[in-house]
């Protein structure tokens, strides 16, 4: 009996040690490791000898399947849904990691792949929220987000993140790149401050491929990381530069290198722009909120363009609120904030976004807005604006559905 247990317990093992393996992809910049039994993968940069090691994946989901076909993984998770992730060392030595499942697969949120350790307090997190800033390791005042990438309204201002050690040579950054359903959301790991991508349903379903992209450096910290991005961003959506777009909108020229200013009350008045031509300020861009009063004359634009100066005014479509809603009689539609950029009387139910049981999309700043109910609403105030108000931009606030 006692050998029969002892054999029963060798081929137990070595079963197991038959299905466990730590699967590698490589090259010449980056040594990948996925070990399938731990759950965990590590990623050591060769340049300059940095490991980075992920949270084991969460234990809702468990490991049935690993192929390898050269640099590329092909993982099956079985959970509340059945996932394939890919798991993919590109040519470029960035770290690919695409999600599947059936694309009426329903669920509530996706933390897949885990969260990087960070390593120890002496790192910064390159937190792409607000403005954008470094937060020490082991903040512990700083409230940590929902990291939600399809709104600026509570959310990222980009949909990237990254990690830097306290030389801001080495790091690491994640780039969502379906970000419409997603968020890159932080949390304190061991007292540390780490983020990892979150999925979310489209239309309550999985709807499509999800994907993450992470790029190691060795060197350049954070300002190698925002370069990074903005060579990804500016492929990504065929981005031209002002100097470009100057060619089809010759108002660029005036904009470029100008002072932006954006005026009040007095201010408004075209004899401060000749003041400020005079004290030798020869390019400026003058904006102005149309919420707040009191407006400036009807030739203002004109008046600004024979200066030599750029006009502009300030605009927003992202939000709504019930009060703004109310339908009210306009005895002069050049009295008071008659432009006013929240003022949709009548059509607050009308306009905003509704998830499927009725309730609304909103934060801090109000409701969201559904952009294809708002467009004929933003058609007709911009049509009854420029004949009194030639504008030669707009400057949108908040980058609201993206």
């Amino acid at each position: 009996m006692k050998r029969l247990s002892l054999l029963l317990i060798l081929l137990t093992l070595l079963s197991f040690a038959g299905y466990s393996k730590v699967w590698t992809l490589s090259d010449s910049n980056l040594n990948v490791k996925f070990d399938d039994q731990l759950r965990v993968l590590t990623v050591t940069d060769i340049r300059c000898n940095k490991t980075w090691e992920q949270v084991p994946f969460k234990d809702d989901f468990s490991i049935s399947k690993v192929t390898q076909k050269g640099n590329s993984l092909e993982i099956t998770l079985t959970g509340s849904i059945k996932l394939g992730l890919n798991i993919t060392l590109t040519a470029e030595s960035d770290l690919a990691f695409t999600l599947k499942a059936d694309v009426k697969a329903v669920f509530k949120e996706l933390t897949i792949p885990s969260a990087f350790k960070t390593p120890d307090n002496t790192h910064y997190l390159l937190y792409t929220d607000g403005e954008g800033f470094l937060l020490q390791a082991d903040d512990k005042e700083y409230p940590l987000g929902n990291g939600i990438t399809y709104s600026c309204g509570g959310g990222l201002s980009m949909a990237w993140m990254g990690v830097v050690d306290n030389k801001l040579e080495a790091g690491y950054m994640a780039i969502l790149e379906t970000p419409f359903d997603a968020a890159l959301r932080t949390k304190r790991e061991d007292g540390l401050v780490t983020f990892s991508p979150v999925w979310m349903t489209s239309m309550e379903k999985f709807s499509y491929d999800r994907k993450v992209l992470y790029h190691f450096f060795d060197k350049g910290g954070y300002v190698a990381q925002c370069k990074k991005y903005r060579e990804y961003i500016w492929e990504k959506n065929n981005v031209i530069t002002l100097r470009e777009n100057q060619k089809k909108t010759p108002a660029i020229e005036k904009m470029i290198g100008a002072v932006h200013m954006y005026v009040w009350d007095n201010a408004r008045d075209v004899s401060f722009a000749k003041d400020i031509k005079q004290a030798g300020i020869e390019k400026a861009f003058i904006l102005w909120d149309a919420n707040h009063t009191p407006y400036p004359e009807k030739d203002y634009d004109n008046r600004l363009k024979e200066l030599g100066y750029a006009s502009g005014v300030y605009d927003l479509y992202t939000d709504a609120h019930p009060r703004d809603s109310i339908p009210r009689p306009v005895d002069n539609e050049m009295k008071g904030a008659w432009l006013n950029r929240g003022n949709y009387p009548g059509l607050f139910k009308e306009i905003t976004a509704r998830k499927a049981d009725g309730k609304f999309y909103s934060n801090s700043f109000g409701t969201y807005i559904c952009p294809l109910a708002v467009r004929p609403e933003i058609i007709k105030r911009i049509e009854k604006e420029l004949p009194i108000y030639p504008h030669e931009s707009y400057f949108l606030d908040v980058g609201g559905w993206q």
